[in-house]
């Protein structure tokens, strides 16, 4: 593979191939080469991380309070003991995802220190704009609270790396990113500093290299399979199995490289994290303009009650001789309807559940779906929410 830069064999390829993946506190360490050197891995970590579905052939490197592993995951100790007892399904399916809640997005704040040069606070922008632009559900929001924040990028000399970052937990993104200021600092800002901001961004949320099962795509030298891991290498829908030689998940870059989002990735981010059509605070329904939407509505007994309910659907902006249907029940009931989209491409909906009978808080659950994807759940007595925008 043609690189855009000439160094000595060994130094190169550590600068192309490596992007380590994120500490779990805020030590920096000025030169962690050494540090690493100095220390000799135990035997018992090495078979945990076998256990754990690891591949150890590769060199796993000690740093800071835990130990890299397959090149660019970092792991605590604490980490490794969990996953080296968790039965393989639930390692396959551990929480690498940011948590959306339903018909919901999520702000995502991430700070990015000021002491970088006006050149990487500029590619920074454009590493969030590049996500905003997708429409997810999630929204990447700059803030300037450093103690207060989703994702934390700061600067650090880290010898021969471009980045580190990690893995999402418990739901949430992976909170400290750090960017070497041996090549990110007032003098200097490669090309390629809007993709290794992305690509931090982009472990932190949940994605591996696009390469991971041979980094060699990317790196040169030899084949070598990264495994799943705490990852678990579930391959996206949409997306190809084989290679995508511009993807900004790759597992090396060079400096002057640039690498927007190819259809790829943008298929791979808008599968993981897509918006709504409907959304849950405002009540706006997003579809093509002109498109024919079906609406489903029906309600029924969560549990036997002597009462008798209602269901309203109200749809606003669309061109409809009456914008309110509704349904009643003692046992249930159902309905639907169907209209075009105007040509903003939004309308406005509203949906509520009212008990019939007086002095009784109901047992109902209403269900409001739209062409048989995005739903509005409701119910009375306990069984949920009886209104819609939430």
């Amino acid at each position: 593979m043609k690189k855009n830069i000439f160094l000595p064999k060994p130094l190169f390829l550590i600068i192309v191939t490596l992007f380590f993946s994120c500490e779990s506190d805020e030590t920096t360490v000025d030169n962690p080469e050494e540090v690493i050197k100095e220390q000799i891995v135990p035997e018992s970590i090495i078979t945990k991380l076998k256990q754990a579905g690891f591949n150890t052939n590769h060199e796993i490197l000690p740093y800071e309070n835990g130990y890299i592993v397959e090149k660019d995951i970092f792991l605590t100790e604490k980490q490794i003991d969990i996953l080296a007892n968790e039965p393989e399904e639930k390692q396959y399916h551990t929480t690498e995802l940011v948590d959306v809640p339903h018909l919901y997005t999520r702000t995502i704040k991430v700070y990015f220190a000021p002491d970088f040069n006006q050149d990487m606070q500029n590619a920074f922008e454009d590493a969030l704009t590049r996500f905003n632009n997708l429409n997810l559900n999630l929204i990447f929001e700059r803030t300037e609270d450093e103690n207060n924040n989703d994702i934390k990028i700061t600067g650090a000399n880290m010898g021969t790396i471009f980045g580190i970052s990690g893995y999402p937990e418990n739901g949430d993104p992976y909170q400290r990113i750090k960017l070497n200021t041996k090549y990110y600092t007032d003098y200097n800002t490669f090309d390629n500093a809007t993709t290794v901001i992305a690509h931090e961004i982009g472990h932190a949320i949940g994605f591996r290299h696009t390469d991971f099962k041979n980094t060699s795509y990317s790196c040169g030298g030899d084949p070598y399979d990264e495994g799943r891991g705490l990852e678990g290498g579930i391959h996206i829908d949409g997306t190809p199995t084989g290679g995508d030689s511009e993807s900004w998940m790759l597992t090396c870059l060079d400096f002057n490289h640039d690498r927007p989002f190819t259809n790829n990735d943008i298929t791979a981010l808008t599968t993981l994290y897509p918006r709504s059509e409907l959304n849950a605070i405002t009540g706006e329904y997003r579809a093509e303009p002109g498109s024919v939407i079906q609406v489903k509505f029906k309600g029924t007994l969560g549990a036997w009650c002597s009462t008798r309910e209602k269901l309203t659907v109200t749809i606003y902006g669309a061109n409809l001789s009456d914008p309110t249907r509704s349904i009643t029940w003692t046992s249930w009931a159902s309905d639907s309807f169907s209209f075009v989209m105007p040509a903003s491409g939004v309308v406005h909906v509203k949906a509520r559940m009212n008990v019939l009978v007086s002095n009784h808080t109901g047992c109902s659950l209403g269900s409001v779906k739209f062409n048989n994807t995005n739903e509005i759940q409701l119910g009375t007595g306990g069984f949920g929410k009886t209104s819609f925008p939430f």
